[in-house]
């Protein structure tokens, strides 16, 4: 996967964070289902980024690169 496509890929996945939290936040913090299932959205959103931006050890190549 070249460059380009990941970094647009986390930049895709960092705004679904910033909605998600947006959403999850924008009600109040109550504590429930909603706001952890939520919360978990935020952190895998962010997770995704991650690993779109980094590529830690070549891990997006799948051995293409050897």
């Amino acid at each position: 996967m070249d460059e380009t496509r990941r970094r647009r890929l986390a930049l895709i996945w960092t705004a679904f964070a910033v909605v998600m939290a947006y959403v999850t936040l924008a009600d109040g913090v109550e504590m429930g289902t909603s706001d952890l299932l939520g919360a978990v959205a935020v952190a895998m959103g962010l997770g995704l980024a991650y690993l779109y931006y980094a590529n830690p050890r070549g891990m997006l190549d799948f051995g293409n690169g050897e």
